[in-house]
């Protein structure tokens, strides 16, 4: 394999998996605001995240857990593995 490549490749995916962690972050903030408006409409929060705002990694909803008065709202890392909202390898939008 040519040096450049060997150099320039792990770089590249790692820059392009940032990327796509902070499309994640942008997109769930979207997805956060949709669900503090039904908050606002109803008193309380939707049994389910926003179906028609989707996690730019899975291409499905985020993953979303109502507690009580408050709620977390993830997506999985690049890797596309659910790590239960790990914040050092999930996604977090809102805890």
């Amino acid at each position: 394999m040519h040096i450049m490549i060997q150099i320039g490749l792990p770089n590249w995916r790692a820059a392009r998996n940032r990327y796509r962690k902070r499309l994640s972050v942008r997109t769930g903030v979207r997805a956060a605001v949709a669900l503090e408006k039904v908050r606002y409409r109803t008193g309380s929060y939707p049994a389910a995240a926003p179906a028609e705002i989707l996690d730019p990694i899975t291409s499905k909803p985020f993953l979303y857990r109502a507690q009580g008065d408050r709620w977390l709202l993830y997506g999985p890392d690049v890797d596309g593995r659910d790590d239960g909202c790990n914040p050092d390898k999930d996604a977090v939008v809102w805890q």
